[in-house]
């Protein structure tokens, strides 16, 4: 047993990039990271700023975000092909100089990030998230997919 949830997240999080690197089955590594930690993808910052898909990899300086989980299920192509086509049309809310990397597989991920704000909140998310939910299926918050599938485009503006 593990004296503190940062140990124990720790060496879950470890445990399952090391399942995945070395293709082993990791369905209860899920199961187990499901049970002791927060996989939900939107994390409350302060007031009415979230932030989706930001991932914990293993420091204790971003202990707060959750373990991207990988599934079988194919996200929506509305909420994938509305997510690309915000992000293609919209400028970056910050751009950073270095890049992140995947929790999953290790793929550059990219240094920006957007931000969506709305009635109730303002919901920001990196540039990268796009390929955990197309290439690793992450389900995305029910809050953000809501946000995305009812955007609404000018397609005679965009290009």
């Amino acid at each position: 047993m593990f004296n503190a949830e940062y140990s124990e997240k720790e060496y879950l999080f470890n445990k399952y990039r090391s399942y995945l690197k070395h293709s082993k089955d990791v369905t209860d590594v899920i199961t187990e990271i499901k049970e002791k930690t927060n996989t939900y993808p939107l994390t409350h910052n302060n007031d009415e700023l979230y932030y989706e898909g930001y991932w914990y990899d293993g420091s204790k300086f971003n202990k707060k975000y959750p373990i991207p989980i990988l599934t079988e299920e194919k996200n929506s192509d509305d909420f994938v092909d509305k997510l690309k086509l915000y992000m293609k049309n919209t400028e970056p809310h910050q751009q950073y100089f270095g890049s992140s990397y995947c929790r999953i597989c290790d793929a550059c991920n990219g240094g920006s990030e957007y931000k969506i704000d709305t009635d109730d909140m303002s919901i920001v998310f990196p540039s990268g998230l796009l390929h955990y939910y197309e290439m690793h299926n992450v389900k995305p918050s029910t809050e953000f997919y809501n946000v995305i599938v009812a955007l609404k485009f000018d397609f005679m503006n965009l290009s």
